[in-house]
């Protein structure tokens, strides 16, 4: 799928009807699936997302993978654009789950994850992410959550996830001041991003196995700054961390 960078989108014609039922979990799993073991409901949950929330065990290379958390959605086209958002966190500092969460398809049983954003981090990261739904003949869209994947024997810790919703993506006026946009600077093989007039708490540089780059983002005020220098070509993730939780950004370096 062609993960949508969230800067300078035209206009779109819109047809998506997604409906994302029981996103909070507050009834139970209630129109989620799953692979491997059952998730379990626990009390709490994220900001605003209700009193409970849900997890999901690591896949393992030598015991159940992929393991997978997922609903489908009914209404979706081949073409729309979607925007899913939602709170993820780990069990704790240094504990190497990667709770993340993106489109997908299934198609007589059988579930292809595309791109994803998520986190390492103890506290609850609301993150969204845009994409472009593409189906073959025979595929239903859906929303895949994973906390990643680790070698085996190993303690399946696992990830948590809360208050998800599904939205279409209609342009880029949103009404309000804080979307991402970017800047590739070739001179100085550096990328400028901002979230709007919104003062910026973090800038993170990610590969697309959820890898985090560390030491390439830096910010000042409103603005982030993040070295490329030495990255080899492909596709990354970058993620602005405002007051009011966190936005991905996909883009290439060539």
């Amino acid at each position: 799928m062609r993960a949508a960078l969230l800067v300078a989108l035209s206009a779109l014609v819109v047809h998506a009807h997604a409906q994302l039922t029981n996103g909070s979990f507050e009834q139970g799993l209630a129109a989620w699936e799953w692979t491997c073991d059952d998730p379990e409901l626990l009390a709490d949950g994220a900001p605003d997302a209700g009193s409970q929330h849900a997890s999901k065990e690591m896949g393992q290379t030598q015991g159940c993978f992929p393991s997978y958390l997922f609903q489908r959605l009914s209404g979706v086209q081949n073409g729309d654009m979607l925007t899913i958002g939602g709170w993820v966190r780990t069990p704790g500092d240094f504990v190497p789950v990667y709770p993340q969460f993106g489109l997908g398809t299934i198609n007589t049983g059988v579930i292809h994850a595309e791109e994803s954003v998520g986190t390492s981090w103890y506290e609850w990261t609301y993150l969204e992410i845009t994409d472009t739904v593409e189906l073959q003949t025979g595929d239903t869209a859906i929303i895949v959550l994973s906390s990643g994947l680790v070698g085996g024997p190993a303690t399946q810790n696992p990830g948590y996830f809360d208050g998800f919703t599904v939205s279409v993506a209609m342009n880029v006026h949103e009404g309000d001041n804080e979307r991402p946009t970017i800047l590739m600077d070739c001179a100085s093989n550096s990328l400028f991003a901002s979230m709007g007039s919104a003062m910026l708490l973090e800038a993170r540089l990610f590969d697309l196995t959820g890898r985090h780059l560390p030491a390439r983002g830096n910010v000042r005020s409103n603005t982030a700054r993040i070295d490329l220098n030495g990255l080899p070509n492909g596709v990354y993730l970058v993620a602005l961390r405002t007051a009011n939780g966190e936005r991905v950004v996909r883009f290439a370096v060539e």
